[in-house]
């Protein structure tokens, strides 16, 4: 019986050493996957770093603390997250990773756009949970030359992954813009929550935020301006990310029209002024939202844009409303609405019941309804104002015309 005994003790003292063994083993290989990863943001250029990382067997959990890594494009792409912990973990075919729940605590994520705009963004969330992940493992990401190009390989690589839902809790942010030395913003805003479901082939069934407060502090010609408000429910349906990712790269005769959003929603919006001005809005609808990625040459457009404190020629300046006008062609806004407007101003109150317009091939329906206003010299009210097939597109390219000096336009253009 002893000899039973210590036999199946030594049979337990086998197994489990065995058991930590490959433990300690598979916790190796993932620190090496990890390391070879953070080595390859760093042989762009940019820096990677991460603390210590931990592997339960049993429970097939991963977790990764510390993580700090920022892009060599300037301005830079950060992100920094205390941890992150990828739960039911899973790798059936070497090119894919899968966890039943990953959940990242403590996130931030900076991006920045240079040139005329001086644009920076920054995200924080205490905590950001994501359920049945699926995604493509090994990626090693390119060395990028802008915050630009950050995004359009995240967007790429999103078509990528599958997920049941994705939510972060008490998500806030702030956005810098300088676009020249006396036209500038900051701002903070906040997010109540935020959702997303559906997640496959790119493709996202609903977005939800139930509601964002925000604060922007403006200057623009010696002028400063405080705008404080809050957003109520706000959704997007059916969204197509491959969509943006072709807007921000467009292929060239791609003439292709790709629908971004089949719809969008907002609740009740409102919004106060420290000059004297308040607005709500009961609510927006906007169908069918999309564009032509090879007309809208977004890139090229935000390149073009002048340095800060410089002006454009008068050259550059007709290169850049031809961009416009195509912009205005390449964008498609189906069956846009926005209901019960009511603006509180120093010169009196000003109300409209709504708002219609949709927008296609830079052409655009527009209508007015139910204008009620004080004046100085008496009420103001209409019933409805309407304009059919408004060239946008075309008065740019009128108003390039204009700019070109010693060149005034034809009868046909100035009428």
């Amino acid at each position: 019986m002893m000899k039973i005994l210590l036999g199946l003790v030594a049979a337990v003292v086998v197994a489990a050493g065995g058991f930590f063994g490959f433990d300690l083993y598979t916790q190796q290989r993932i620190a090496t996957e990890i390391d070879a990863a953070f080595a390859q943001i760093r042989a762009g250029g940019g820096k990677a770093s991460h603390g210590p990382i931990s592997f339960n067997l049993l429970k097939r959990t991963v977790t990764i603390a510390d993580i700090a890594t920022e892009t060599a494009a300037q301005p830079p792409v950060s992100v920094k997250i205390a941890t992150i912990t990828a739960s039911g973990v899973g790798q059936a075919d070497p090119t894919r990773f899968s966890a039943d729940s990953i959940d990242v605590s403590n996130a931030e994520i900076g991006v920045g756009i240079s040139g005329a705009m001086n644009l920076r963004v920054a995200y924080k969330s205490p905590r950001i949970s994501v359920r049945d992940f699926s995604g493509p493992a090994g990626v090693k990401p390119p060395a990028f030359e802008s915050g630009l190009d950050a995004i359009r390989f995240g967007l790429e690589q999103f078509a990528h992954i599958t997920a049941s839902s994705v939510t972060a809790e008490g998500m806030a942010g702030t956005v810098n813009f300088v676009a020249a030395p006396d036209v500038s913003a900051r701002g903070d805003f906040s997010y109540s929550s935020v959702a997303m479901a559906g997640i496959k082939d790119g493709k996202i069934a609903s977005v939800r935020v139930d509601g964002v407060n925000f604060t922007f502090a403006t200057q623009a010609a010696g002028k400063t301006d405080k705008l404080t408000g809050n957003l109520e429910n706000a959704a997007s349906y059916d969204v197509d990310t491959a969509a943006l990712a072709a807007i921000l790269n467009p292929q060239p005769g791609d003439d292709r029209y790709v629908r971004a959003y089949r719809q969008a929603t907002m609740g009740a919006y409102t919004f106060t002024s420290a000059q004297g001005v308040r607005a709500r809005i009961d609510g927006v609808t906007i169908d069918d939202v999309g564009a032509r990625p090879a007309r809208i040459q977004l890139a090229a457009l935000l390149a073009m844009l002048p340095a800060s404190g410089t002006q454009p020629t008068p050259a550059e300046a007709r290169e850049m409303m031809e961009k416009i006008a195509g912009l205005y062609e390449g964008l498609h806004l189906g069956n846009a609405e926005i209901r019960g407007m009511s603006f509180e101003t120093p010169q009196g109150p000003l109300k409209l019941s709504a708002i219609r317009y949709n927008l296609d091939n830079g052409k655009a329906d527009f209508a007015v309804e139910g204008v009620d206003a004080n004046t100085p010299v008496g009420p103001f009210k209409i019933g409805r104002l309407a304009l059919k097939s408004f060239d946008i597109a075309g008065m740019m390219r009128q108003l390039a015309q204009l700019a070109t000096p010693g060149q005034p336009p034809s009868p046909t253009e100035g009428a």
